[in-house]
């Protein structure tokens, strides 16, 4: 028996016959119908082969009606697949099987949802970062406080996924407003748009005190909105742009602000935007937010109101935020005129990018404020002085509440020997001596006025973070997050921590995107190998090389003055000792300006000593006493020669009337009788006619026949008639060199303009006959430009007494066209004759040239 057929034997007993009662559309009883039938059965003769069959793998039957025989290891790997009872669940990647780990992130390709990104993992903790996080199959799928709404930064519209009855379809008050609407959500009386009162209740929730509020007093005024600054492109490292936004018409004073901001830059973190009113005030948008690879602002609003502060944001910044500076600084302020956006960029990177633009929401209304000092009758007590508000700073022991809170100022109310913070001192609270800066009543080293909790040694500014156990231990306000942005690094504001930055994932301990050693949190720049710690710094390439916080700061010497190569001011970067610091002989002048530094009577500007081989100015040189050797000192020098680099100035010289003080005495000896600032020349001056105001050396020469410039001759060439044609220049003559050219000489074909009436060759016919050659007369080949028929392509007329061709023979002279005496076969031969019977056509020449004349 052959091997084949034993093997074919083997498979057999898988193959299970159909039993024999068994019939119809289901022949072999295993619950599918045949194919025959409309079933999805392909072998309806064994039970054990049917669309819900197991496969065997490799057995060569396809158990399962797939269509084909499933291999154990399809790609080669070495690997089982799943579904043949192996652990390879991607058995048709060869580079894809148990242990395969591409992310790093502990769990291999078969374990993990997207072994492409470490942050995606199914230990993992789910962020808003719209990464499947936790591996659940869905990203952002966070909701912390369990109350069904994801948060507002995964996409949801919960405004405190800490706590379940916060949210936005939570109205625990029944006023019409959520919890994340009402700023008070147990009482119904407050609301946002409730009728605001003098009680010190925020009830409209608009967040300010009823003594700043324009609904207590005030009068409201039509909103306005205003955009501008579209196109604004970005350039250039430490530098700004700006765009500027007029507002005009607004009836009344800002009463709220919104600012919306549209724009592509990247990478914001490279950024600090601004915006500036017309009155000065500024305001810090925002500055150095994102996770520095992007900067896409869409539909961004900065809004005092917002529950998220942009810090805490990530690119694409869509929706409402909190600015970095609080917006109602400008409350209060007439809202027209130019506000301008400043765009500032840090130059950590070379960022790029335009601005959508900028749009100004204003709610506008009026103050109640009789002394304008910001706030209204109702928390201002004393509403007529400008000096007095609650704003305003206490001075103690006046006898007057400036800052309106009751009582003046003493200065120790309790006696307990310490300064009431309120004056400048360091009691927290002057109304009880058992609190000042002095007790420290749980021993920890922080006094109580600095301590959150002075009973609690373990409680303390000065204490590090153990983060995730719902105590305050570095009395911040909140008990840190280990991981917040789960990049499974922990906070370095928590004990053994080391995540610089635990809000952006991208950016930890483990993370070199450079390659250059450093780990983005040590690397200023993690994107740019050309900048890590132990990079030198190098001049004039506009980056922070070596970390330091600053550009282009070589110190060569080490003197704490910067190379000039890098826009510094020491002067000589090589020497410790000579710097703009440096002062050796106490002159005033540092040793970058001094030219002798061991001398105090050699400075800059210092009094110099004429002839004395000494430079006591600096300024170059010494100054000798008589310069331009005409035997007197200069005036610096103690002489009287006023003009030290003119030898032909000094006391001794003869004064000339040219209105030079030739002999420094004061005074000038000048005529200039026409008034044409030029001196007569009688005087020593130049004008060779005083009288007229007109001539002088800078006057332009006319065709007058007068010397109008002075150079002793009339308007040169022009007043002549060199080519003797009878017309010189000054009367038209445009080539006073060519006597056959003037006006009213005939036009001659030529090229020029004959006639000087500025055209060439006018009224020129250069092809009188019309045969595409220009006559002779014209520079053209023609020889007989009134004969079409003649010119250099006609053939010759041996018979016509004419030059037809133009070749200068006619007829019987032209012998390359009518040379009878080549035979039969010349050519060009004229059509009278032929080259068998030359004499015959001789004897008929005469005849035809009598009948062309009786014509």
């Amino acid at each position: 028996m052959n091997r084949a057929l034993l093997l074919l034997l083997a498979t057999l007993p898988l193959a299970l016959p159909a039993p024999a009662h068994a019939g119809g559309c289901d022949a072999d009883g295993d619950g599918y119908n045949a194919a025959s039938c409309g079933g999805d059965d392909c072998n309806d003769n064994f039970a054990n082969i049917n669309p819900g069959a197991v496969e065997i793998c490799g057995d060569a039957i396809d158990q399962d009606c797939s269509g084909i025989d499933e291999q154990p290891d399809a790609d080669f790997d070495g690997y089982q697949a799943v579904y043949c009872g192996g652990d390879d669940c991607f058995d048709d990647d060869p580079l894809a099987y148990p242990g395969v780990d591409t992310d790093d992130d502990g769990f291999d390709v078969c374990e993990d949802c997207n072994d492409l990104e470490p942050l995606e993992l199914p230990s993992g903790s789910e962020v808003c970062d719209g990464l499947d996080n936790d591996c659940t199959g869905e990203a952002d799928d966070l909701d912390a406080d369990g109350d069904g709404d994801r948060p507002v930064a995964c996409g949801g519209t919960d405004c405190d996924d800490s706590d379940a009855s916060v949210g936005a379809g939570t109205d625990a008050d029944g006023d019409g407003f959520d919890a994340c609407e009402d700023c008070d959500d147990d009482d119904i009386t407050i609301f946002p748009g409730a009728a605001e009162a003098c009680d010190d209740v925020d009830t409209d929730c608009d967040g300010l005190e009823d003594g700043l509020d324009f609904d207590v007093g005030g009068v409201s005024a039509p909103p306005l909105t205003v955009t501008g600054g579209a196109g604004t492109g970005l350039f250039g490292c430490l530098s700004s742009v700006f765009a500027s936004i007029n507002v005009a018409g607004a009836g009344a004073d800002v009463f709220d602000l919104d600012v919306g901001f549209g724009a592509f830059i990247s990478p914001s973190t490279d950024l600090m935007v601004s915006l500036t009113s017309p009155v000065g005030t500024n305001v810090v948008l925002f500055d150095a937010v994102g996770d520095g690879i992007s900067g896409d602002f869409i539909g961004t609003v900065l809004d005092d109101e917002a529950t998220d502060p942009i810090s805490s944001g990530l690119p694409p910044f869509t929706g409402s935020y909190q600015p970095a500076d609080p917006l109602s600084a400008f409350y209060g302020e007439d809202p027209n005129g130019l506000w301008q956006v400043e765009i500032y960029q840090y130059c950590t990177s070379f960022g790029f990018g335009t601005l959508d633009g900028v749009t100004l929401d204003f709610e506008l209304g009026s103050l109640d404020d009789v002394d304008g000092d910001g706030w209204n009758a109702c928390g201002d007590c004393e509403p007529a002085d400008a000096d007095i508000n609650p704003g305003a700073a206490e001075i103690c022991v006046d006898g007057i509440d400036q800052d309106c809170d009751g009582v003046d100022a003493t200065g120790d109310v309790d006696s307990d020997g310490y300064i009431d913070s309120a004056c400048g001192g360091p009691d927290c609270d002057d109304t009880d001596p058992a609190i000042n800066p002095t007790v420290d009543d749980d021993g920890d080293g922080a006094n109580i006025c600095d301590d959150c909790d002075d009973n609690d040694p373990l409680l303390s500014p000065d204490l590090p973070e153990i983060c995730g156990d719902g105590v305050d231990q570095d009395c911040d306000g909140a008990d840190d997050a280990a991981d917040l942005d789960g990049d499974t690094y922990t906070n370095i504001d928590c004990i053994g921590g080391d995540d610089c930055d635990d809000a952006n994932s991208l950016i930890n301990p483990g993370i070199d995107d450079d390659g250059d050693g450093w780990h983005a949190c040590e690397d200023c720049n993690d994107n740019s190998e050309l900048q890590a710690p132990d990079e030198p710094e190098v001049c004039g390439d506009f980056i922070d090389n070596d970390c330091d916080g600053l550009l282009d700061n070589v110190d060569a010497d080490g003197d704490g003055w910067f190379s000039p190569d890098c826009l510094g001011d020491d002067c000589d970067d090589e020497d410790v000792n000579i710097n703009p610091g440096t002062d050796d002989d106490g002159d005033g002048s540092d040793s970058c300006e001094d030219c002798d530094d061991a001398d105090a009577t050699t400075y800059p500007d210092g009094e110099e000593v004429c002839g004395d081989t000494i430079d006591q100015d600096c300024d170059g040189e010494d100054l000798p006493a008589d310069v331009d050797g005409d035997g007197e000192s200069s005036e610096e020098c103690g002489g009287g020669d006023c003009a030290d680099d003119d030898a032909t100035i000094h006391p001794l010289a003869e004064d000339l009337c040219d209105g030079v003080d030739l002999n420094c005495d004061g005074e000038v000896w000048e005529l200039d009788a026409d008034e044409d600032a030029h001196y007569d020349a009688d005087c020593g001056g130049t004008d060779c006619d005083d009288d007229a105001q007109g001539v002088h050396p800078d006057a332009p020469e006319i065709c007058d026949g007068v010397d109008t410039n002075c150079d002793g001759v009339p308007f040169e060439g022009g007043e002549d008639d060199v080519d003797e044609d009878g017309v010189p220049t000054c009367d038209g003559d445009c080539d006073d060199t060519d006597p056959l050219v003037f006006p009213g000489a005939e036009e001659l074909c030529n090229g020029e303009d004959d006639n000087c009436n500025g055209d060439i060759d006018d009224g020129i016919v250069r092809d009188a006959d019309g045969d595409g050659f220009d006559k002779e007369a014209c520079g053209g080949e023609d020889c007989e430009d009134l004969d079409a028929a003649s010119n250099p392509d006609a053939r010759e007329d041996c018979a016509d007494t004419l030059d037809n061709d133009c070749d200068g023979l006619v007829d019987t002279e032209d012998l390359d066209d009518c040379d009878f005496s080549r035979g039969p076969n010349c050519e060009g031969c004229s059509s009278l004759g032929s080259p068998d019977a030359p004499p015959i056509a001789l004897l008929l020449v005469p005849v035809l040239a009598l009948l062309r004349r009786r014509r």
